[in-house]
């Protein structure tokens, strides 16, 4: 999860506060917006740009009526930062030696299984194909062993990663 922020660091870590909590954006009148947040040794407020934070976030924070000249913060959009909800998801991604779901008498190339046990939904990769479209044998045998979300998700969240694929793998 973390690759893709951590590209930025090189160009952006000097313009980043870390350890830092976002608290409350003010409009100036000069139509910046001034960033307030808490560090461990007090508040600190000056002009920057938040680019990205997660609604769970945003909602914690004081908004101003406005962000900047046309754009209000109606109560539609408030009502929809506060009423965002999140739920769990988990993709839990199995490597074999061989892609044996491409080498039965009836062959599985792309595409998807449900089923009522744990895993939910299986996925099976298109990808591993020739430029005739016939399966490239020597790609990776790798497919989605399972991908659910809200409640279903929730089961694979206490254990760690070993585990997660062991509970896959018996279903």
């Amino acid at each position: 999860m973390q690759r893709f922020p951590n590209a930025f660091k090189p160009i952006l870590d000097k313009y980043i506060k870390y350890d830092c909590k976002v608290f409350k954006l003010k409009n100036e009148n000069n139509g910046k917006i001034r960033v307030y947040w808490k560090e461990k040794h007090g508040i600190e407020k000056k002009p920057g740009k938040v680019y990205d934070s997660p609604f769970g976030v945003v909602r914690q924070w004081e908004l101003p009526d406005k962000l900047d000249r046309n754009d209000d913060i109606d109560y539609i959009r408030r009502r929809a930062i506060r009423e965002l909800n999140y739920d769990n998801s988990a993709k839990i991604f199995l490597k074999f030696k061989s892609r044996f779901w491409e080498k039965d008498s009836r062959p599985i190339a792309g595409g998807s299984s449900s089923t009522d046990l744990p895993i939910r939904t299986m996925i099976y990769p298109s990808y591993y194909k020739d430029d005739q479209g016939n399966p490239d044998e020597d790609g990776p045998a790798i497919l989605l062993g399972s991908y659910t979300w809200a409640n279903d998700a929730a089961k694979y969240s206490p254990y760690p990663q070993k585990e997660n694929v062991k509970l896959c793998q018996k279903s």
